[in-house]
């Protein structure tokens, strides 16, 4: 199914995604112009949570320089100006893939700091201790 600018997202699928990965072809500029309407929609109805978005240029083969570069680089200024990721990708060259996923996950699943409980090292030397001091 091929979404159009007059189609919209359904809200309840807003209420659950924690993240979107957006593609639009680098070859038809029109495409990026639906992920721009895809995105106000996603910003009108997230429900005050935090998502996590990903746009994704795919490059399918060789295209007309000059219209590749200027969707490319109409992307690439408004992702930074909606202060989200833009990837350039091929989504047949596997390799390609992996850095856009991997910015994905570590979004969806950081990496926790230290840690408020103690550590079992620490946890077993008190233990040992404390049995020491009952035995006397």
């Amino acid at each position: 199914m091929q979404l159009t600018a007059n189609q919209v997202l359904q809200r309840h699928y807003l209420g659950f995604a924690e993240g979107f990965v957006m593609v639009y072809d680098t070859t038809r500029p029109e495409s990026l112009d639906v992920l721009m309407y895809l995105k106000k929609d996603i910003d009108r109805n997230k429900d005050k949570k935090e998502v996590s978005i990903l746009v994704l240029g795919n490059r399918t083969g060789p295209d007309e320089v000059n219209s590749l570069e200027n969707t490319v680089s109409k992307a690439a200024n408004w992702c930074a100006r909606e202060k989200i990721r833009h990837f350039e990708v091929n989504a047949m060259d596997r390799p390609t893939l992996y850095e856009p996923f991997i910015f994905l996950t570590t979004r969806l699943n950081p990496v926790q700091n230290k840690t408020t409980f103690p550590q079992l090292s620490t946890l077993s030397k008190l233990t040992q201790k404390n049995n020491r001091s009952d035995a006397m």
